[in-house]
């Protein structure tokens, strides 16, 4: 079989444009999207206010966490 090697390279030139105007349309379209945010993400930007928080107000008092901390455990004394 004989192929005529301009025919293929003009084909094989007209898929790329294709897929190249496809991949553009498909970034402009997701750009349009809002962005959203994972639930990890927006646990650990919490976290990090909470954090930020504790700091403003002069840190976590160490009976408060100590008490907390023999609740969790059941009663022990540590």
């Amino acid at each position: 079989m004989d192929f005529n090697i301009h025919v293929v390279e003009q084909i094989v030139a007209m898929k790329l444009e294709e897929a190249r105007a496809q991949t553009a349309h498909a970034s402009l379209v997701a750009s349009l999207r809002p962005h959203r945010v994972g639930a990890l993400a927006v646990l650990g930007l919490g976290l990090i206010k909470l954090g930020r928080f504790f700091q403003r107000r002069g840190g976590v008092r160490h009976r408060t966490a100590r008490t907390f901390a023999v609740r969790m455990l059941g009663g022990r004394h540590l």
